[in-house]
């Protein structure tokens, strides 16, 4: 018997309040392991941005295509190597033109007889057929099929033999009299059979149809559709309509990319209440495809994706490859980069890196430098290996950059493909280093820190793809390295290091235009914006409360974060903030002091070696 109750009235007894939670807490996610990016792709979503990782890559993403054909394809290969490396994730926008189009794909039922085209001439003798010569044996002959005896005469029975479709012989059953001449033969498919047909159209087909798919995962190969009922009977014994299927999409070589059991009947409910109707069930599985299904639809008995067939096999109804979605080529205008952006900055998914995908288009790296600015992100990108230094310092000038969200990075090097597409080629390396950022991050220490003090540069981060062939070596007076450390550029070269050599990123630059700021580290972008991203997130937490509570929460949150910062090494003691490692301030606003409260703080990161001056003196 229940000793309690939820809320009390008047009357005496006991109130059992909910669960208080005093244990919850801020815990970091790992969003700093998953990177976003807007590039051109042979499959994906276009209505919104979409994930793949490493076991899903080729289905998501598809198999690539080769840079010959177009330098677009770079993208590809930078994601599947970075899933590859480290990241845990990509989240991407797929590029597309508005000139693209995407189809539905429509299931129809049609009855006719199963099979045409036989000719079929007797041979009579004394009144009787004494044979048949199969002149044309057709095609598409299935079931009971009968041959129809003209005249002069009577009694003849002929039983035509099948294989695959055509009539090879008639045998004669019964000869018959009275037959003069030869008489006319003609064959009858019997009884008419049901085939399913598959057609894209821009709208569902008028009139009576099975499905109509939309396949919002955009394959530029196709897709294959395939529809099974299995047999039903009635109370008699009788095989009857079912309207329970099972629906599959494949991929072109016939792998299943979706599979489902359903109704075609609204009202169907499986054993547990729920609903069974198709577009019901698809719904709840996932968003990518949408079905519309008939008024009164069901598969009968005679239909091609009814039952068995003579191997006790499953039948199944399946398409063609279905050409279903144009991309409208690939000269992208900059409202179409525009949209990609757009839906990178309002997905659900959460990210801790934009990479360029190495782009060379300055409109698309501009927008993404805006997005990184917007969404507090590091961006990383390539400035083309194929560049000279000096050319190399003149493209980035274009971009017009001053932010120290933005990293660049010039890699001289031709290296083979990871995917197997192409020769040796100049593929990027700024995707390659969001993946060793990725894998860095992943390993937290005890309160949740990752090492974003350490940058992903030198030593520890060789660039370990295959067949790597340095194509430029910039002088040896170091000058045109000191040119691309003004423009703000990060080689990747061979260095030589005790026990060997390796190639490795040997910069850690940040695009903001100073030459002492800490802006200008990558680790110091790094940290800070994931401080940014903890503080504001514990502010949305700690709105719509009492501004006491707030400050009370703000500041208790604050003191623990940062004493965690500095014993991870991220920050340290400064002379500017009297000896501590970080100030903070957490107040109501003087100006708005009735719903207004005031964060401020200020941290001294550590820095990062990048020069070390060596002297050695001769002593006597």
């Amino acid at each position: 018997m229940q000793a309690f109750t939820r809320q009390l009235g008047a009357q005496p007894g006991i109130q059992l309040n909910p669960l208080r939670d005093n244990t919850d807490g801020f815990a970091p996610d790992n969003s700093d392991q998953v990177f976003g990016i807007a590039m051109r792709a042979t499959r994906g979503r276009i209505d919104k941005a979409f994930r793949a990782n490493a076991g899903n890559f080729k289905t998501r993403l598809g198999a690539g295509e080769s840079l010959r054909a177009s330098a677009l394809n770079e993208a590809h290969i930078h994601v599947y190597e970075a899933l590859n490396k480290g990241a845990y994730q990509a989240v991407i926008a797929r590029l597309v033109t508005s000139a693209a189009v995407l189809q539905l794909i429509n299931i129809t039922q049609t009855t006719a007889p199963a099979g045409t085209g036989a000719v079929l001439a007797a041979t009579v003798a004394g009144g009787v057929i004494t044979g048949v010569t199969v002149t044309n044996g057709g095609t598409g002959y299935s079931g009971s099929v009968s041959v129809t005896v003209g005249g002069p005469g009577s009694g003849a029975v002929l039983n035509p033999v099948i294989v695959a479709g055509v009539i090879t012989s008639v045998t004669v059953a019964n000869a018959g009299s009275g037959y003069t001449s030869a008489p006319a033969l003609t064959v009858v498919p019997n009884p008419s059979a049901t085939t399913t047909a598959f057609a894209t159209s821009a709208t569902v087909p008028g009139g009576q149809y099975l499905v109509s798919v939309k396949h919002l995962e955009c394959f530029n190969d196709g897709i294959k559709l395939a529809l099974h009922a299995d047999a039903v009977k009635d109370g008699t014994g009788t095989l009857v309509a079912n309207p329970l299927v099972t629906l599959r999409l494949l991929d072109k070589d016939g792998n299943i990319l979706y599979e489902f059991q359903g109704s075609f009947d609204p009202a169907a409910l499986d054993d547990y209440g729920q609903s069974l109707y198709l577009p019901d069930v698809v719904s709840n599985q996932t968003d990518a495809v949408v079905v519309t299904v008939g008024v009164g639809a069901s598969i009968p008995p005679d239909s091609d994706a009814y039952g068995r067939d003579a191997s006790n096999l499953n039948k199944w109804a399946t398409s063609a490859v279905l050409a279903y979605f144009s991309e409208g080529g690939t000269g992208y205008a900059t409202a179409d980069y525009a949209s990609a952006i757009s839906r990178l900055k309002r997905t659900e998914y959460d990210y801790g890196y934009i990479a360029s995908g190495g782009s060379q288009s300055i409109a698309l790296l501009s927008q993404l430098a805006q997005l990184a600015f917007d969404t507090n992100r590091p961006f990383k990108y390539d400035v083309p290996g194929t560049l000279t230094p000096d050319a190399a310092a003149a493209w980035i000038a274009q971009l017009n950059l001053d932010s120290h969200y933005c990293h660049a990075f010039w890699a001289p090097l031709k290296s083979d493909d990871p995917l197997g597409l192409n020769g040796k080629s100049v593929i990027g390396t700024s995707t390659f280093n969001i993946a060793r950022a990725c894998a860095r991050n992943a390993q937290t220490n005890a309160k949740g820190f990752a090492p974003k003090n350490f940058p992903i540069a030198g030593k520890e981060w060789p660039l370990d793809r295959t067949g790597i062939i340095q194509i430029y070596t910039p002088d040896e007076t170091g000058q045109e390295l000191s040119d691309l450390a003004t423009a703000k550029i990060n080689p990747v070269l061979f260095q030589v290091y005790n026990g060997g050599g390796r190639y490795v990123f040997t910069d850690s630059l940040t695009n903001a235009k100073t030459a002492v700021s800490m802006k200008k580290l990558i680790s110091v972008a790094e940290m800070s914006a994931t401080m940014d991203d903890w503080i504001t997130r514990f502010g949305k937490e700690a709105i719509q409360l009492p501004i006491e509570v707030t400050i009370k929460k703000m500041n208790d949150f604050l003191k623990k974060l940062f004493e965690d910062a500095q014993s991870s090494g991220w920050i340290i003691p400064s002379v500017d903030l009297a000896g501590a490692a970080a100030k903070y301030l957490v107040q109501r606003s003087e100006i708005k002091p009735a719903d207004n409260v005031v964060v401020t703080y200020s941290l001294r990161y550590d820095g990062t070696t990048r020069q070390i001056t060596v002297t050695q003196t001769l002593s006597r």
